[in-house]
């Protein structure tokens, strides 16, 4: 830029810390101590001084006091700038160009992470919860073998939740709801454990099936979709847990 082009640049945004330097790069008019108060007047007036010959001359702008600083070119004259100079002007554009091309790269490599994380996930979601379809003597072989491991398995995560309360009085009923199932025929325990999915709460099926390892929650997830209605919601509140 030229001489009197100074004051419009410097005033064509907010520019933080500003110094002007000679041809050296040594400086004519010291960096401002307060951001965005800069003396335009006094490099002005430097740079129009007999005693600073034509030539080139650079602002320094940093955004902090000490952060990294960029250049812009003064031509006082007609001294035109040397393919040297015009290097080193263009220094800061060039590391703005790379800066930009890393930004793409990143957001490319962030993205394809993206899609690599949700293929996963979904992976993951039919493998716990498998949607081919089987027929009800199925669902009631797995009822037969599968439910009483899960109810106990239940009772008990609820019984250690319980016992810090009153331990005396968990354990009498764990004794007396466990008295009543082995009176029990294998026909009406099946019925009784059938219901009990049914009656409990929506947040107690998903701490069921998050307590089991992997290969029960599966046998687990195809009872839940045949007997409770809230089926999709189970499955959406174990894969975010």
């Amino acid at each position: 830029m030229k001489v009197d082009e100074v004051r419009e640049f410097l005033k064509s945004e907010p520019f933080q810390f500003i110094r002007l330097l000679d041809s050296d790069r040594c400086p004519l008019v010291p960096q401002n101590l307060i951001p965005e108060k800069i003396d335009i007047d006094r490099i002005l007036k430097a740079l129009k001084s007999n005693l600073n010959p034509d030539g080139l001359y650079y602002l320094g702008h940093r955004n902090t006091k000490t952060g990294k600083e960029r250049f812009f070119t003064i031509v006082k004259g007609k001294e035109l700038m040397t393919p040297n100079n015009h290097l080193k002007e263009n220094e800061s554009m060039t590391t703005i160009i790379d800066l930009n091309k890393e930004i793409e790269r990143l957001k490319a490599e962030n993205t394809m992470l993206q899609e690599k994380l949700m293929l996963a996930e979904e992976e993951e979601e039919e493998e716990i919860f498998p949607l081919q379809e089987n027929n009800k003597d199925v669902f009631t072989t797995l009822i037969s073998e599968l439910a009483p491991k899960l109810i106990d398995k239940y009772f008990d995560l609820k019984e250690r939740e319980i016992e810090a309360i009153n331990k005396k009085t968990q354990s009498e009923k764990i004794n007396t709801t466990n008295n009543f199932q082995n009176n029990l025929s294998e026909e009406e325990q099946i019925k009784n454990e059938v219901e009990n999915i049914k009656s409990m709460t929506l947040q107690e099926c998903v701490d069921l099936i998050n307590s089991l390892p992997m290969h029960e929650k599966r046998g687990l997830a195809e009872i839940y979709k045949l007997y409770r209605t809230d089926y999709i919601d189970i499955l959406n509140l174990c894969n975010k847990n």
